[in-house]
């Protein structure tokens, strides 16, 4: 790792893991790792990037101060536990900066989950709203990000600090329209308490949804 690391000037640590045999050694260890070597390399800044899943689904605005609650399984836990890690201990360090961003719902060009898996579910009827499309998506495009992570690379003052990266809220049913393209006229849709309970007829399409 070292050798990696040796003579750079910037890290941008994008790695994780969604499994739960290995979540916890590469989502903390393997970062934990990694930040502490940027640091004896003394290396200018690194940025590390997490997840809005540390904060969960609180009521009203979410910000930086909101309370650590996450949601998504062992992926949110580990992270909320890794963004702890990383700005406790870049609070000791004077020389490396550490930054680290929590970006929301990320789509553009060739993404996927939020951009092509849609269009992929709803050509194979795969794909239906919650209520309407009515509830609320935090967004952010690719190239802002990007923007942002550029930003928090070279920002002194942005040093031991976390920040959500987003571009704003959209009605899901507004902001899914345009990638669903001639699927978007028509679009299913499901209650929220239907799809709690279980009541509609096929299954097939909850297992879809709980991808997506």
């Amino acid at each position: 790792l070292k050798l990696h690391v040796k003579n750079q000037k910037y890290i941008i640590h994008l790695a994780y893991s969604s499994q739960d045999d290995d979540a916890y050694e590469i989502n903390v260890e393997a970062t934990k790792n990694l930040v502490k070597v940027a640091c004896e390399e003394e290396i200018e800044a690194i940025v590390i990037l997490c997840t809005m899943n540390v904060y969960g689904f609180p009521e009203g605005t979410v910000t930086e101060q909101n309370k650590i609650n996450p949601a998504g399984g062992i992926y949110g836990k580990t992270k909320s536990i890794m963004q702890k890690w990383v700005l406790d201990f870049a609070k000791t360090q004077t020389k490396t900066r550490i930054v680290l961003l929590n970006p929301t719902c990320v789509y553009g060009p060739n993404g996927k989950t939020y951009t092509q898996l849609p269009y992929a579910l709803a050509q194979n009827n795969r794909f239906c709203l919650i209520d309407n499309g009515e509830g609320l998506a935090n967004v952010v495009y690719i190239e802002n990000l990007l923007d942002a992570i550029e930003l928090a690379l070279k920002t002194e003052g942005a040093h031991a600090q976390n920040f959500i990266i987003n571009d704003g809220n959209i009605k899901w049913r507004d902001f899914l329209k345009p990638l669903l393209k001639e699927f978007g006229k028509d679009i299913p849709s499901l209650k929220k308490e239907d799809l709690l309970n279980r009541s509609f007829e096929s299954r097939s399409t909850l297992k879809q949804i709980g991808n997506f």
